[in-house]
């Protein structure tokens, strides 16, 4: 399951954050059984990292 709030200005995610957290705690999925494919979650997340954002930062 996947929601997204948008496109939404930032101010007015405050507004309707409240109705998209009902809506999802209602939700329920019949037959849906995960499973772990630890290569297709890198290939995922890889697809959404920025350049630089998986830099390791000595503070």
């Amino acid at each position: 399951m996947c929601a997204m709030l948008g496109p939404v200005v930032p101010y007015g995610l405050a507004f309707v954050e409240p109705f998209a957290e009902a809506a999802l705690a209602s939700a329920t999925l019949r037959g849906f059984t995960p499973r772990v494919d630890q290569e297709r979650l890198d290939e995922l997340v890889a697809a959404v990292v920025r350049p630089g954002d998986d830099w390791v930062l000595n503070v």
